[in-house]
């Protein structure tokens, strides 16, 4: 005090600076240290890549800065990572501050907003400061609401919003609720898909773009969720997905190409394995290391022929895309 040091040195000296005596002896003081608080820093004086007001977006906060520090965030560290938003129409959207516009609505906006807490420093980022497990969760429980108002909407941010949410929930740990939106959101996109394709854009936009990169993205997404939750991706068959000989004179029979994709893709994890093991530890490695490695993927090559649904094996040839199973 007498050398007139700032509040915040001040500050860190009494939270910090007691003794074990003075904890043992102060219950309410030991209780205050060993609480958890949200990191205790100022808000990042640098100025946001991006300006976004609170209102009409979200009604968790009403700070347009705290906002603009989150979407900078999120479109600086986890957009690049996706492609199911198109950022530029994202951005012209949400500036405008035009609810349910064709790029931007407060559901996805909140679903930005919870993921983009990860990323923050900020207390506000917590939903509890003295829960360390609370990030984002206001933000969450508002999306959850505006969800529950939009169930069966089809339209960009909805779909959009739910490929943000599946990542915010797998973030939370909650893998079961995850895989839950995964479902819905890859259900939406298959719809919009087909809306989509029946009436194709003569000239491509950035709009139309925008929305092929949604579809790509989200089965992107669908995909490698699967392999890192263990979860089946579920290609179904489609009755009137058919294959002809062409340029031969035959009945249309089914395809069965979600069968070959999805026994080809159990067949390249095999194969990725089995490279790992004999190329990465070199080809002088001892011969019953090797052998015994080989002999694994022996035994998952085998279960992997064993498990061929009935319509790629070599006694039911319906089609030719199956023989490359054999």
């Amino acid at each position: 005090m007498r050398s007139k040091a700032p509040l915040s040195e001040v500050k860190f000296y009494i939270d910090n600076d007691n003794s074990e005596l003075e904890r043992e002896t102060t219950p309410t003081l030991n209780k205050q240290m060993s609480s958890h608080r949200g990191p205790d820093i100022q808000h990042p004086e640098d100025i946001p890549v991006y300006r976004i007001s609170a209102a009409p977006w979200t009604s968790v906060t009403e700070s347009d800065d705290f906002v603009s520090h989150l979407i900078s965030l999120w479109l600086t560290w986890s957009h690049p990572f996706y492609n199911w938003i198109d950022r530029e129409l994202f951005l012209r959207d949400a500036v405008a501050g035009k609810a349910n516009s064709q790029s931007c609505s407060p559901f996805l906006v909140n679903c930005i907003l919870a993921e983009a807490c990860f990323h923050s420093d900020c207390p506000e980022a917590y939903a509890d400061p003295n829960n360390p497990n609370s990030k984002g969760v206001h933000f969450y429980e508002e999306a959850q609401k505006l969800y529950k108002k939009i169930e069966g909407r089809l339209d960009m941010p909805s779909i959009q919003g739910c490929g943000v949410l599946f990542v915010c929930v797998a973030a939370m740990g909650k893998n079961r609720m995850g895989w839950w939106y995964l479902g819905q959101v890859r259900s939406m996109a298959e719809e919009y898909a087909k809306m989509h394709l029946d009436s194709p854009s003569s000239t491509p936009t950035r709009e139309s773009r925008a929305i092929d990169n949604t579809i790509w993205g989200i089965y992107n997404l669908t995909t490698t969720a699967s392999i890192s939750l263990m979860k089946h991706m579920a290609i179904d068959h489609l009755e009137e997905d058919i294959w002809t000989a062409y340029p031969r004179q035959m009945d249309p029979v089914q395809s069965h190409i979600p069968c070959v994709l999805n026994r080809f893709t159990t067949l390249s994890e095999i194969n990725v394995d089995a490279n790992r093991l004999v190329f990465t530890s070199g080809l002088n490695s001892p011969r019953d290391e090797l052998e015994k490695a080989l002999k694994g993927i022996l035994e998952r090559l085998d279960v992997w022929k064993s498990n061929l649904p009935t319509c790629l094996t070599p006694d039911n040839p319906t089609v030719s895309q199956s023989l490359s199973s054999q």
